[in-house]
């Protein structure tokens, strides 16, 4: 399954991308992020492990998660933000 979120009004390969999962009734959990610019992500331990992945295309301004062989525990609402800081 992939979900996907596309960005506007700034420009996209500067801020981090980050990804949320959040259970009805449970706090938000950070899945993780990715710089745009160089494609690098990083995961907490509990996201790690391959079925979550976190990519980007740049051109359109977009970032994608990708959950891999979905089942009950995934069902969640899934958020996408850009990081409040600027890398340049």
């Amino acid at each position: 399954m992939s979900n996907y979120g596309a960005a506007s009004g700034y420009t996209f390969t500067n801020y981090y991308l980050v990804w949320l999962k959040h259970v009805p009734g449970k706090h938000p959990l950070y899945i993780g992020n990715i710089f745009p610019s160089t494609g690098n992500t990083w995961y907490p331990p509990s996201f790690r492990g391959g079925k979550f992945t976190i990519t980007t295309h740049n051109a359109e301004n977009t970032g994608y998660l990708h959950i891999d062989n979905v089942d009950f525990e995934d069902y969640a609402v899934y958020y996408c933000a850009r990081e409040a800081h600027c890398e340049y």
